[in-house]
């Protein structure tokens, strides 16, 4: 993760300035076909096997597309055929933005978890964050340097703050922004991963 200098925003005006963003990304994430979640996700996973920081992480955490999201499940599969530790998160339904990563074998063990994404089932322990070497990061929105605009649950955001591995942060071209709000405690990402390349600290490296 990236410590750069950004401007920070408080208040009522971030949380305005973000309510704004997630509505519109939201209602062009309606028009856009399937077609294109999938095709991105294909030339998202052909980028990945070739960045570093992927071919040498033994365990990653990744994470199950839902409708209006880049289809990442060929990313997934290509890390338990690499003969990888797959984790997925699961969602603490009991305490609000709250998420586990837990350990997963088979995408067939996986149950329908909090708003119908698929996760790991409850009686799975759940992992240390110091056992994952790479986090796949999904957002909403993202700038091209590395700022992310989440949905607003803020699980990854809790979840990083006792991570201190790799992260890239998967967005599709389509929710590039030129600028992202922030708040003082939102996270800026070193690596960004689009259909086009792979992005550290907004220059293009693959």
């Amino acid at each position: 993760m990236a410590d750069r200098r950004r401007k920070i925003m408080r208040g009522k005006k971030l949380y305005l300035a973000k309510k704004e963003i997630r509505k519109a990304v939201r209602a062009k994430a309606e028009t856009l076909p399937s077609s294109y979640y999938k095709d991105a996700g294909l030339a998202m996973t052909r980028l990945i096997r070739d960045w570093p920081g992927f071919r040498e992480a033994r365990s990653v955490l990744a994470f199950m597309p839902i409708k209006g999201e880049v289809d990442i499940l060929p990313m997934v599969r290509e890390i338990l055929e690499a003969g990888k530790t797959l984790y997925l998160p699961r969602v603490d339904s009991t305490k609000k933005g709250l998420m586990s990563a837990v350990e997963v074998a088979s995408l067939d063990d996986l149950v329908s978890g909090t708003w119908g994404i698929r996760e790991p089932a409850k009686d799975k322990p759940a992992a240390s964050p110091r056992a994952i070497d790479l986090v796949i990061v999904p957002c909403l929105a993202a700038s091209r340097d590395g700022l992310r605009m989440g949905k607003g649950g803020g699980f990854y955001d809790r979840f990083m703050k006792g991570y201190r591995g790799e992260t890239i942060l998967l967005c599709p071209e389509a929710f590039i922004l030129d600028r992202v709000p922030m708040g003082y405690f939102d996270i800026a990402y070193s690596y960004v991963l689009t259909e086009e390349g792979i992005f550290k600290e907004g220059k293009q490296i693959l």
